[in-house]
């Protein structure tokens, strides 16, 4: 009985360090998530000019780097938790545990307004297509205003994150919304914004091909060009680049098709040659690359603006189209490619080709009732 209670007088403070070790490790899981949050606002707030950031698996990569090659060789790693963070010349890569960290402590925090931790700058490094973030940051400025250093410095930000992010909608339309917010509060001139637009989508379009939130934010950018039909013009030969690059791109073919029309209504003089051209490069690639329907789509397009500007019964290219389809749908042709046509792309050109034949003779009839009243 004496040693069964000494026992349990020694016992009882065990069963109590392990209680208070068990607590304390229960808060320091509870803090991690906001300490990954302050470090990585740390980050954004010290390191000079954040150009992208980035997630990785694990960060056991750049150890074993500097372990194995010369300080002077390795960039220095400039957070302070070496097991989450990797960030040096401009760059912060962040580990997936981490991204989970900042995003579940940021979840219920987004909308606070805190001196000590950006949330909502936090919380879009982690989701750059979170919405109540991009608001909060809206008020933000809508409260301070928008100068040129402000204006600078959000567009800086909205690059870092459309660079992990760059098909976030949200993204692209708070840019549109801080441009628009600084040409009324007379921080920037929208008309020299379009050069910088056009590169940011550029960089959005290499990480992430297909990219249809770039391109239509660069649709948007045409409108700053107002009357300048020579940056229009140059917008028609840079697409014509991209467009033999990339076929089945239907991004770059609608992009395209508003470049045309902006082009046609500020140089009035240019239309059938500028249509003549299109209707004869789309067919070429046509012939050459079959099967795409993004080049079918974008040749009804340019086949109804040629239809639809003109002012006479008698179509000039109805006959070269009905030619052009028939030589399309030449199935024996088509055999000779693949025994086995019926899985080839010229299966897909035959059915694009009598589509469009449809959709032509719908086109006509409706041009030549117009015509009669």
């Amino acid at each position: 009985a004496i040693r069964s209670a000494v026992g349990a007088r020694h016992a009882a403070p065990r069963r109590d360090r392990a209680r208070m070790t068990h607590h304390d490790s229960c808060d320091a899981a509870a803090t991690a998530p906001e300490a990954h949050a302050r470090e990585l606002d740390r980050l954004l707030r010290e390191m000079d000019d954040v150009k992208e950031i980035d997630f990785l698996a694990t960060m056991d990569v750049f150890r074993a780097d500097d372990a194995s090659m010369s300080t002077s060789a390795v960039p220095r790693n400039a957070s302070m938790m070496p097991d989450a963070f990797y960030a040096c010349e401009r760059t912060i890569a962040m580990s997936y545990a981490c991204v989970r960290a900042v995003h579940a402590w940021t979840r219920e925090r987004v909308a606070e307004e805190r001196e000590d931790v950006d949330v909502a700058a936090c919380a879009l490094c982690v989701n750059g297509d979170h919405v109540t973030a991009w608001n909060a940051r809206k008020r933000r400025l809508v409260r301070h205003g928008v100068d040129d250093d402000a204006l600078r410095r959000e567009l800086a930000f909205v690059s870092v994150i459309l660079s992990r992010f760059p098909k976030a909608p949200s993204a692209w339309a708070h840019r549109r919304w801080t441009l628009t917010r600084a040409a009324l509060d007379g921080a920037c001139d929208l008309s020299s914004a379009f050069d910088a637009e056009c590169c940011a989508c550029d960089r959005a379009v290499v990480k992430k091909r297909m990219n249809y939130a770039a391109w239509s934010h660069r649709a948007w950018a045409l409108g700053l060009l107002k009357d300048d039909w020579r940056a229009v013009e140059r917008e028609l030969t840079e697409t014509e680049t991209l467009v033999k690059r990339n076929v089945s791109d239907h991004c770059v073919m609608h992009y395209r098709s508003r470049v045309l029309l902006y082009f046609l209504n500020v140089r009035g003089d240019e239309i059938d040659v500028r249509l003549a051209h299109e209707i004869t490069m789309i067919r070429e690639l046509i012939a050459k690359y079959p099967g795409h329907e993004s080049l079918w789509c974008y040749h009804r397009f340019v086949f109804y603006e040629i239809v639809r500007r003109t002012t006479t019964r008698n179509i000039d290219y109805l006959p070269s189209t009905s030619d052009f389809i028939e030589e399309c749908c030449d199935v024996e042709k088509t055999a000779l490619l693949d025994p086995t046509w019926a899985e080839h792309a010229g299966a897909s050109q035959r059915r694009f080709a009598l589509t469009f034949q449809r959709f032509a003779a719908l086109v006509e009839k409706n041009h030549n009732a117009r015509l009669s009243r």
